[in-house]
């Protein structure tokens, strides 16, 4: 039996979505392999079956439920998909993108959407399910963000300190009312020289298990380098790094980790042609942006033209008007 086929039998909460898709067709095999992932929705991790998966970490937003007896005897007409904004991962508009995949969905199959009774939903109620969803996930965002400004450790001075969820290297201070003040993006702590080392290695761990794990949530590497190389700039004799607890071996360490990684990579990754194709890009988009100055700077200069034509028109109708007022004083002067 094919893995994506999946009893209906989801954990179910308060919270839970359920969208009912009722086909015209009896091959739901064609459903898995052809209409499904047409529709966007792919093999989720673990064994879950087919979902929405979600952009960054590929884990679950909703997953396609479908009755297993009644596939196994052919008479599986419909499917459900489940959803737990409340739960689910994350997303910028994970409703909207939910939504409009079971309509293409519904549309692949010659079916429809309904609601868990079996109501047919209107394109309005479709929208407000997708705005719901997307309303909660939002919601969930804010209290998330307000969480990690009021949580952290207090410091002496009444700032508090958090770290990063994925990176616990990368810590924030930000004022007992929760006001930003600053990062550091390599946060090692104090060691000797030689432990500060297995903790440099221990981040660097930390760096390739994040990359691994998101496709879209944003790894500040420049930065953290930047505060690397910031430490391990500093000219201090052997004698007195190797004996003075500080952040220098964790930042060696890091620094070499980086650097093994960049070797890996070039001698067993084809990243020469994606390289060459971005020194393509970079050439055509200066050429672009070189056209751009040129024609910028030849309506500043037409810009110019124009109001000085505009000034020098303007003075000469000054002039004349000047003129004939003198003249008309004069006569005006002869006449008395």
């Amino acid at each position: 039996m094919n893995s994506t086929i999946k009893p209906a039998n989801v954990e179910m909460s308060d919270s839970m979505i359920v969208i009912q898709i009722r086909t015209n067709t009896r091959d739901f095999i064609q459903f898995q392999t052809i209409h499904a992932p047409t529709a966007g929705f792919k093999r989720a991790p673990h064994d879950q079956g087919l979902a929405l998966l979600s952009k960054d970490t590929g884990e679950p937003i909703a997953l396609i439920n479908a009755n297993r007896f009644l596939h196994e005897i052919g008479e599986l007409v419909h499917v459900e998909v489940r959803t737990d904004p409340a739960k689910a991962p994350m997303e910028y508009q994970a409703g909207t993108r939910l939504m409009d995949a079971c309509a293409r969905l519904a549309k692949e199959t010659g079916g429809a959407l309904f609601d868990s009774r079996g109501k047919p939903l209107s394109e309005a109620e479709q929208a407000a399910i997708a705005l719901h969803i997307d309303t909660v996930m939002s919601e969930r965002q804010s209290m998330e963000f307000r969480q990690i400004k009021e949580a952290g450790e207090k410091l002496p001075n009444g700032n508090r300190l958090t770290r990063e969820d994925d990176i616990s290297f990368i810590t924030t201070i930000r004022t007992n009312r929760g006001k930003y003040l600053s990062t550091n993006y390599f946060d090692a702590p104090i060691e000797p020289y030689f432990e500060g080392k297995i903790t440099g290695y221990r981040m660097a761990h930390e760096v390739l298990s994040f990359i691994a794990a998101h496709k879209v949530k944003h790894f500040p590497l420049q930065h953290v380098m930047e505060a690397v190389y910031s430490i391990t700039a500093k000219d201090v004799p052997n004698t007195v790094r190797f004996n003075t607890p500080g952040v220098s071996g964790a930042a060696d360490a890091f620094a070499h980790a980086m650097e093994e990684m960049i070797r890996y990579a070039g001698r067993h990754c084809d990243h020469l042609r994606w390289l060459s194709s971005m020194v393509e890009y970079e050439q055509q988009n200066n050429a672009r942006y070189d056209e751009l100055r040129l024609s910028q700077k030849a309506e500043f200069v037409e810009r110019m033209k124009e109001a000085r034509e505009k000034k020098r028109r303007q003075q000469a109708v000054g002039a004349r008007l000047v003129k004939a007022s003198a003249t008309k004083a004069r006569k005006e002067a002869v006449a008395a």
